[in-house]
């Protein structure tokens, strides 16, 4: 299956870059509508706003709406069947990236279900789901490609600014919706998740 076009989303001062699979669209939710509407252009942005307050469980409190500009988000909206109740369940990888390397910006993952969104509980999805697919890891290199051709551009076209002020410019360019990436093997359908 292939992905709908990204979504990008702000929150605060992070960016988020959205990929909803197909199928989400028909996942039903407890009180039989579907969890993510296509005509609410809100759905998507409502749906990780539980994850960027703060969500109190068993590992503590974790907190991602504190975010410096020198991190950003990918992150991946898919369905799984649970085998014990035969309910479809909507996930999501959310991988984390900072800039503190040369050789790009490390990265870490999380793994969410809609239902259970603390820290342990996304832990505990990894070790059960994997951390990605094979779709996952060809969207994440072309993302960086595209990151990494942006920040070749800014820096060739701008000298004498800070690191600080770089990255800035070439974040805020990245998350333009014109400079997604393009992607092989047909994982892209080219339709908006939202239908207006």
């Amino acid at each position: 299956m292939s992905f709908f076009n990204p979504e990008l989303i702000k929150f605060r001062n992070t960016g988020l870059i959205v990929y909803p699979k197909e199928g989400i669209e028909t996942v039903m939710g407890d009180n039989n509508k579907t969890v993510l509407s296509r005509y609410d252009s809100a759905s998507i942005k409502n749906l990780y706003s539980i994850i960027t307050t703060e969500s109190a469980g068993p590992a503590g409190r974790m907190k991602l709406s504190s975010l410096e500009d020198k991190k950003y988000f990918i992150s991946f909206l898919w369905s799984d069947e649970d085998k014990n109740t035969n309910e479809k369940k909507i996930f999501f990888d959310l991988w984390e990236f900072n800039f503190s390397w040369d050789s790009g910006p490390l990265s870490v993952t999380y793994i969410f279900d809609v239902k259970n969104c603390t820290l342990e509980q996304a832990k505990e999805n990894i070790y059960k789901k994997g951390s990605g697919s094979g779709n996952t890891v060809i969207v994440l290199g072309r993302e960086e490609e595209q990151r990494r051709i942006i920040e070749g551009k800014i820096t060739e076209e701008i000298y004498g600014i800070s690191k600080e002020e770089l990255i800035k410019l070439y974040m805020k360019e990245y998350f333009k919706s014109e400079n997604r990436p393009e992607l092989p093997f047909n994982l892209l359908n080219k339709q908006n998740f939202y239908i207006e």
